[in-house]
This record gives C-alpha cells, structure tokens and sequence, in this order.
C-alpha cells in the first residue's frame, strides 16, 4: 500500500476535544480519588486535566491495586452518565465535511480502550474515523509522540507539519510538537484556558475559526 496523501490526513483528540465533557471527566475523577480515601485539593484538581490513569496514579503515588481501583471507580461513574454527554455543537459536521473530502480522520486519546469504545458507541463516531489509538495501545502517553507516530503508522502516513493534531490541553500540544505535526489548540475542552499560555500555537475558541484554520492550512 502506498502512502496517503499528507495534506488529506487530520488527528483528533476526544475528551474535551469532540465530546462536551468538560464538567464530567472533572466530577468522575473527583469521585473515584476520593472514593480512595485522597482529598481531592486544588493542586490535584489543577494538575489532572488531559493526564492518562498512568500519569495520574504516579501523581498520586498509587499502587498497582489503587490505580486498577481509581480506573474501576471512574468507569462506573463515567458509565453511569453518559446519556448526560452530547457532542461539541458543529463537531459532526465537521468531521463529515472533511470526511467526504476524502480525508483520513484519526483519534489519539489518553483514554483506555474500553471507555473509549462506549463513548464512540454510543455517539456513533466509528464511521468518521480511519483509527483510533488509546493509552491501552501503547507504552508511553502524551505529551509522549508515541501515540500520534503510531495514528501516523496506522493511516500509513510519515509524520510531519502537514498533519494538524486537535485538542485541548497541553498534553496534546506538547505531544503534536514532539511529533512534529501542526498543533491545533481547541479552548472549549477541560484545560483550553491553559492553551493561551503558548503564543507560537494556534488556538482555536470555536468550531467555525476550527473550520477556517483547516480549510487553510490543507489549501482548500
């Protein structure tokens, strides 16, 4: 097989980024750590945003048991709730545009497999992507390039700064410059507000600037 097309490929994070969760992942995090007996204080609550399982129980200095406990605990609130989830407002439109434009449109998300398969289920989001790489796919999480070099890999591309990276938080940011792809900072997501901080990327407040900046950079 040979190479896709640099310019018709776009990654996307999810959290945050496709799906309206911004209050939701906060409120489940809260409950699963304090359900393991830690005070959820205000140098956890400002510090776990965009972070993996991984990331977080080395935050917290977790055993093996209490990181499987915290994941556990998160799904069944994040389960429990996701009939009170929608989707970014225009995201669906967006993604079918490019889609039809013959893009190759890929997930990279620090969310494990599992919930990851329920969120895309259950908004119907598998036909708009080509792959879709969680933390359970590989060994080291953003800001690590693994993940975007292996959507790369997936989509049969090479990785470089025609490929923009969507998202919402610094991880992603960081992650994308470490892949060498174009980082595209979105501020409705659950860290968004962090993203002015880096002058050098482009930030997006809405799904229509979204829009323009991508028609832009691919040419269209």
């Amino acid at each position: 097989m040979g190479l896709v097309n640099m310019d018709k490929v776009i990654l996307f994070d999810l959290d945050g980024t496709i799906v309206d969760n911004t209050n939701h992942i906060m409120r489940c995090l809260k409950i699963a750590i304090q359900k393991l007996n830690i005070e959820f204080d205000n140098h956890i609550a400002n510090n776990i945003s965009g972070k993996s399982f991984s990331q977080i129980s080395s935050m917290l200095n977790l055993s093996k048991n209490e990181e499987a406990k915290l994941i556990d605990y998160y799904f069944q609130c994040d389960t429990s709730n996701i009939n009170n989830l929608s989707l970014i407002d225009g995201m669906l439109k967006l993604l079918s545009k490019y889609q039809k434009l013959n893009f190759k449109l890929g997930i990279v998300t620090s969310k494990i497999k599992k919930t990851t398969s329920i969120l895309m289920d259950h908004f119907n989001l598998l036909p708009y992507f080509e792959t879709i790489i969680t933390s359970s796919d590989v060994n080291n999480v953003k800001p690590n390039p693994e993940p975007l070099i292996i959507a790369c890999q997936k989509l049969n591309v090479l990785p470089s700064k025609n490929i923009c990276y969507i998202g919402d938080s610094l991880s992603d940011i960081f992650a994308s410059i470490n892949a060498d792809l174009t980082p595209i900072g979105v501020t409705w997501g659950n860290s968004g507000s962090k993203l002015h901080l880096h002058n050098d990327v482009k930030i997006v407040d809405d799904i229509n600037t979204l829009e323009k900046y991508l028609d832009h950079h691919y040419g269209l």
